[in-house]
């Protein structure tokens, strides 16, 4: 017995395994990493982000009192956009651009040698404070490694931070009742103002070493939590070499693939 195939029949069977394997390669080169359908390489996600940040150890602006702080700190906040460019399934190239604001305050416990009313020399305690309010715009280029732990990345890269504006105050304070300086006040206050009056502030040049999970809220949408850890290279103004700003960021990022 003969079996005989039309040519229109062998025409549609051979389209339809082209079909299929056409499809077969491109699920393939496509897969759902993080909730984002993407391609590679090229596949694009964009993402806005908010939260607090922490500014930990710093010397601060020493020179204002010719002294070492014993404290010094504070917190600010940050907001932000970033583009990730997906180069394979394990790594990614992040663009991110922001804007933070950064309020440390330092003090220090010391003590003065003055004269009283009746010109007895007299020794008082004394706190040196000093406070400031930076704004700065930035941007930062950053690797992306997408681990495998679920949908757990990593981030490392280096960022530089342009000063917008910022005020700064710095003033002492005496603790010993009874005891004023000779204005008649128990405060001397040596700057309170716009920081550029104070000091020359420069480039906030960094490397950004982070951890973040993507939570998948829907096909293409992701929220993801991120802690950045921001290593200062270059000090807060020129005049005070010492004065570097570290800060731990805590981002909510809502990232959208496009």
């Amino acid at each position: 017995m003969h079996l005989l195939v039309r040519p229109h029949t062998a025409l549609a069977f051979f389209l339809l395994l082209a079909v299929f394997s056409t499809e077969e390669g491109s699920a393939q080169r496509s897969v759902i990493p993080h909730g984002f359908a993407a391609r590679y390489p090229g596949a694009l996600t964009v993402g806005v982000s908010g939260g607090p940040l922490i500014l930990l150890g710093s010397n601060g602006p020493t020179g204002t009192c010719d002294c070492v702080y014993d404290e010094g700190g504070g917190t600010g906040f940050n907001a932000g956009i970033a583009f990730d460019v997906y180069i394979n399934p394990l790594l990614g190239l992040r663009v991110q651009g922001m804007f933070e604001s950064h309020a440390p305050v330092f003090s220090k416990n010391l003590t003065r040698d003055l004269y009283s009313s009746d010109g007895s020399p007299v020794t008082v305690e004394a706190e040196r404070r000093f406070e400031a309010d930076l704004r700065y715009a930035g941007i930062s280029m950053q690797l992306l490694w997408f681990t495998g732990a679920g949908d757990l990345f990593l981030t490392a890269g280096a960022g530089a931070g342009f000063f917008v504006d910022g005020t700064a105050l710095d003033q002492e304070t005496l603790n010993s009742p009874g005891v004023f300086y000779q204005q008649g006040s128990n405060r001397a206050v040596y700057h309170d103002g716009d920081l550029k009056d104070f000091a020359d502030p420069g480039l906030r040049a960094s490397l950004i070493v982070g951890i973040g999970y993507d939570l998948a809220l829907a096909r293409g949408l992701a929220l993801a939590p991120e802690v950045q850890l921001d290593v200062p290279l270059t000090s807060v103004t020129s005049e005070h070499s010492e004065w570097k700003q570290l800060a731990l960021r805590f981002n909510a990022a809502l990232r959208l693939g496009i």
